[in-house]
């Protein structure tokens, strides 16, 4: 005859198996349907309309479709100009020697002046 105990133990070891293994495919389900729409991208890449892209691109700088000018480059996530240049107005100037910005953003030269050295003077 055999000992009725070892199915006693086996039958609760079954349901919790069976329980553990339905919570877990319940989860993945939900996770899935619930997330389906999204676009699982990885590292530091994010998002855009379903395409996954690194956001220091100088397409996509710092968010999708935000795209640098010919003459920036993207740099931490933010458009920088190139070769010492400075950005006033949306464009790369050179301080020292821009009419319009000669030293720093928005200050113009008089009509007799150039910029030289990032100073006004006379001509």
């Amino acid at each position: 005859m055999s000992d009725p105990r070892p199915q006693r133990l086996a039958s609760p070891l079954r349901l919790l198996f069976a329980a553990v293994i339905g919570v877990s495919v319940g989860c993945v389900t939900d996770f899935v349907a619930d997330d389906a729409a999204d676009t699982l991208c990885t590292g530091e890449q994010i998002d855009c309309d379903g395409v996954c892209i690194e956001p220091e691109t100088n397409d996509n700088c710092g968010d999708c479709g935000v795209a640098c000018a010919p003459e920036e480059h993207c740099h931490d996530r933010v458009c920088a100009c190139d070769g010492g240049l400075h950005r006033c107005d949306g464009t790369c100037v050179d301080f020292a020697t821009d009419p319009q910005h000669c030293g720093e953003c928005d200050h113009p030269c008089g009509a007799a002046q150039e910029c030289v050295a990032n100073l006004c003077v006379s001509m």
